[in-house]
């Protein structure tokens, strides 16, 4: 296989203005669309206090005797503040709002270390006795440290449980296991984007959302999928936030699972064997019994046995 070399599809997320730059094939799909997905940050009163503070750095800086690197420390600060703030100054997007906040939680980091170079380091500079200076550090220290062991971690809170994956819901892989447990193999289907088909690999089929959707039609008697008994359809009320390596592969898939809502939807108006398997906020699996089909397949296995005698 041949691959061009140059400018990519699309850069997405990782600089959306690029996109309207280059003139890429986002940047087409956004101007169909009426423009692409903006987000606004509600400020609250202590990030206010923490801008106001990042903004003040420069000023700081001509009590310094090496200005320039300090100054320098503090524009960029307030650089990395404009790009994640962008959409409510009214500029365009330049990174998608989950990349820049990483950036701006290291910028408010660098921010505090200067502040405490300014008004702790600098000042215990004009004690006399070394043994203060020492003192005042081991108690900063120790006050940090304590900080830090009574701060309830975020990664037990059941937000980041629930919302805290890799490429898929936590349910989506737990309940593919569990129809491994309930069905004798290859008596079941998947139908879910492509990082179930591992889990489902010699114990049953998986068929991914999009070829799903362009195969199969919603009005017809029989679902043929596979020729099996059962067939589950996971469907995610909550699209998942997957950003990573190769990202611009699921930009579409929020509109993949309202796809999937509105095939249920119809296959349910003239269907009768479809039921809710699983439902909770994140993703809800739809089991459908597939048994009449595999009846008829069989009923179609014995003519042509008999035609054949």
């Amino acid at each position: 296989m041949i691959r061009g070399r140059g400018l990519p599809e699309d850069f997405g997320a990782a600089a959306p203005f690029l996109d309207t730059l280059f003139a890429t094939k986002q940047s087409v799909v956004n101007a169909t669309a009426g423009g692409e997905l903006v987000e606004f940050t509600v400020v609250n009163d202590y990030q206010m206090s923490l801008l106001f503070m990042m903004l003040l750095l420069p000023l700081t800086a001509m009590f310094k005797r090496r200005q320039f690197p300090f100054l320098a420390l503090s524009l960029g600060i307030i650089a990395v503040m404009t790009i994640y703030f962008a959409p409510n100054l009214g500029l365009p997007r330049i990174a998608e709002q989950a990349r820049a906040a990483e950036y701006l939680l290291l910028s408010f980091a660098v921010g505090g270390g200067l502040y405490f170079s300014l008004l702790v380091v600098r000042p215990l500079r004009y004690f006399y006795k070394s043994y203060t200076k020492h003192l005042v550090l081991m108690m900063t220290f120790v006050s940090l440290v304590t900080i830090i062991s009574i701060t309830p971690r975020w990664i037990d809170s059941d937000h980041f449980i629930k919302h805290t994956n890799t490429m898929e819901y936590n349910d989506i892989a737990f309940v593919t296991y569990q129809l491994s447990k309930e069905h004798r193999p290859y008596t079941w289907t998947t139908i879910s984007y492509v990082q179930s088909y591992p889990k489902a690999l010699g114990k049953g089929f998986h068929v991914n959302a999009q070829e799903f959707l362009f195969r199969y039609d919603p009005d017809e008697h029989y679902l043929k999928v596979g020729g099996t008994q059962w067939v589950y359809i996971f469907v995610e009320n909550v699209s998942h936030p997957f950003i990573g390596m190769d990202e611009w592969y699921y930009r579409w898939r929020s509109d993949i699972h309202e796809q999937l809502k509105s095939w249920i939807e119809y296959y349910q108006m003239s269907h009768d064997n479809i039921s809710i398997y699983l439902e909770n906020e994140l993703v809800t699996v739809y089991k459908i019994d597939n048994r009449d089909y595999t009846r008829y397949l069989e009923k179609l296995e014995k003519i042509q046995k008999a035609k054949q005698r």
